[in-house]
């Protein structure tokens, strides 16, 4: 019987992740590529960011992500896009955040949850807390 030894598995990894980061930035350029999204220096249409811009964003989403204990792809990407969609800081909210950091739901189905069962009233309440320069905790997140 053919065995991988979890030291193999370790080696995939980095392209593993490198090509879900790729992936995510294809699917936002290409369903959401013109809306707009505010950075520190101003607005920006979607298509318009440099690809070492998007990558950031991303990375730094999926880090963000990550930081609640969400490990599914499935879940990063809806996280991730709920950034794009609402505000880069949509988990500070305080509904959300009830959501994104309740022990008795897995980290991985809190998206979900929190979608099924959270107010569309508070989107606009999120929206109007948008804050750009979330878009570059990526790193701070990943030293907490």
């Amino acid at each position: 019987m053919f065995k991988i030894r979890s030291e193999q598995i370790r080696l995939f990894q980095p392209d593993a992740e490198e090509a879900f980061v790729r992936r995510v930035m294809s699917y936002v350029r290409e369903r959401h590529g013109n809306r707009s999204v505010k950075l520190p220096d101003g607005a920006v249409i979607i298509s318009g960011l440099s690809e070492e811009t998007l990558r950031e964003m991303v990375e730094g989403g999926i880090a963000r992500a990550r930081a609640y204990g969400i490990t599914w792809k499935s879940s990063l990407m809806s996280y991730v896009m709920l950034m794009f969609l609402t505000a880069p800081n949509f988990d500070e909210h305080r509904a959300v955040a009830e959501f994104l950091t309740n022990e008795e739901i897995e980290p991985d189905r809190r998206i979900d949850k929190m979608m099924d069962e959270i107010s569309n009233k508070i989107w606009p309440e999120v929206e109007a807390h948008y804050d750009p320069k979330t878009w570059n905790l990526r790193i701070e997140l990943e030293t907490v």
